[in-house]
């Protein structure tokens, strides 16, 4: 009894540790590519700030790291995938590079007018699949409004990106459990 205990145990901490290991890269954070958000409004004011915003605000995760947070890391980026320093990381290049690159996931975003203020709209992405893992959307009563709200929204996209990895985590040890043992894997579902 206790050596099957002792194996239990010893296969547990096997699965947990070769499971924990394929989910982030060795920093602990996926990398993440953030898209210029898509801006509608036909107000340049716009452009380059939200980008900036968001990737500031996302950065601050423990569970993605941007890819390319700064002006000048962006140029990088952009000049690596044969792009001029004056064009944008579109939605589209940042999947492509993603996926090239092996990223986790891309964020696109998009603002437009709405009445007499705006809707902001925040997504992340997995690169494979293109399934959105988090999601966000507010509005903005004026001009002045929409750096603050931008803010907030990346701001609850990182807390679901914390809670998608956490809940990642568990159920891929969860699956692994399953597939290796139907007593660890009531252990695991005990959790």
């Amino acid at each position: 009894m206790a050596a099957a205990f002792v194996v239990l145990v010893v296969t547990g901490v096997g699965i947990y540790k070769y499971g924990s290991r394929s989910l982030l890269p060795a920093n602990g954070r996926a990398p993440l590519y953030v898209a210029e958000v898509t801006n509608s409004t036909g107000d340049a004011v716009f452009d380059d700030v939200l980008r900036a915003i968001v990737a500031n605000e996302l950065n601050r995760s423990p569970a993605v790291q941007v890819v390319g947070p700064s002006d000048e890391d962006l140029v990088k980026l952009l000049q690596k995938a044969g792009k001029g320093p004056d064009d944008s990381l579109t939605t589209e290049l940042a999947g492509e590079l993603c996926e090239r690159d092996k990223g986790r996931f891309y964020a696109d975003g998009e603002i437009r007018p709405q009445g007499d203020g705006y809707t902001l709209e925040l997504s992340v992405r997995e690169c494979n699949s293109g399934r959105t893992v988090a999601q966000q959307r507010g509005d903005a009563r004026n001009k002045d409004d929409v750096m603050l709200v931008t803010s907030q929204l990346a701001a609850g996209i990182r807390l679901q990106l914390s809670r998608e990895a956490h809940v990642i985590s568990i159920g891929d040890y969860s699956k692994k459990a399953n597939d290796n043992s139907p007593a660890m894997a009531h252990c695991v579902d005990s959790l």
